[in-house]
């Protein structure tokens, strides 16, 4: 009877371990799978960083080069900068409510109804910048949804003004 019991004991002993063991291999494999989530994630909010930094970047560089071209006809420039954000933005972003709700593709028509450019100049000193204005609602944005299960948004927000002095 001795020899039962202690085998009996061994035995759960055994199973005991065996379900330890497949506890800790069904946490390693969540713990896997969140990682790769996180790693989706980050390269999604890297996504969105170089979005809005590029963004940026071909506004202030059209907005330079307007200046330092004398061109005060904001019309023109305003469909410059318009031109160089629908290029780089194609099929990157679209047209939505502030709600995330597509409303179109991006094209440079609605850029033009939905932004302002304002160039002025005085004693030598040159004043330039760029608005996204949004429509007289300020209901619309140009945005962006990045990744799957963890989501982020690219936007270009009502309001979104990019100023330059020289």
């Amino acid at each position: 009877m001795k020899g039962f019991f202690g085998f009996a004991l061994c035995l759960a002993m055994i199973l005991i371990l065996l379900l330890f063991g497949t506890t800790i291999q069904k946490d390693q494999e969540q713990l896997e799978k969140i990682k790769n989530e996180l790693i989706i994630a980050e390269q999604a909010n890297k996504e969105k960083t170089l979005l809005e930094n590029n963004t940026d970047k071909i506004i202030k560089t059209k907005l330079i080069e307007q200046t330092e071209n004398k061109n005060f006809n904001t019309a023109k420039a305003q469909n410059e900068i318009n031109t160089a954000l629908e290029n780089y933005l194609q099929g990157k972003a679209v047209a939505t409510t502030i709600f995330g709700e597509k409303i179109g593709e991006l094209t440079k028509e609605f850029l033009k109804e939905n932004s302002s450019v304002m160039i002025l100049q005085t004693n030598g000193k040159t004043y330039a910048e760029y608005v996204f204005t949004s429509n007289t609602s300020k209901n619309t944005t140009v945005s962006s949804k990045l990744g799957n299960k963890i989501i982020t948004y690219f936007e270009i927000p009502a309001g979104h003004t990019t100023r330059i002095m020289n």
